[in-house]
Formats: structure tokens, C-alpha cells, sequence
């Protein structure tokens, strides 16, 4: 794993790639991302030589709302 920028600051959000750069991962510790850090990450990531066209997003639920079902 080769982590490509991360949150400095607080410690918000990560990108990571395998060696391979066949999977890349954007890591937060909060459901959602601004699209402007989301944004940033894939420039980042395009830059490091990965296309981003065939990346798959996920939505995440909060527990509470995983628990309401």
C-alpha cells in the first residue's frame, strides 16, 4: 500500500493505492467528503497514473440508520 496525500492537519481523510496502482482507495473517517477534497484526491491520483474513469463510489449509512431497518 502506498498512501498518495492524507489530511495533515486532522487526520480527515487518506488516498491509498496498491503497488500496482489496480486499486485505490479514498479514505474518510466521516460518511461523505466535500467535492472539492474528492476532487483533489482523483488529480492526485491522475497524476500518479491511475484512471479514475472506472472508480466505483460507495454510499455509507450511519449505524443508526442501518439499525432502523
Amino acid at each position: 500500500m502506498l498512501f498518495l496525500s492524507y489530511d495533515k492537519e486532522n487526520y480527515e481523510y487518506a488516498l491509498v493505492r496498491s503497488k500496482s496502482s489496480k486499486y485505490l482507495w479514498i479514505l474518510s473517517r466521516k460518511p461523505t467528503l466535500s467535492k472539492e477534497i474528492i476532487s483533489q484526491l482523483l488529480k492526485i491520483a491522475e497524476n500518479d497514473g491511475i484512471n479514475t474513469a472506472d472508480l466505483i463510489y460507495s454510499e455509507y449509512k450511519s449505524v443508526d440508520d442501518i439499525n432502523k431497518n
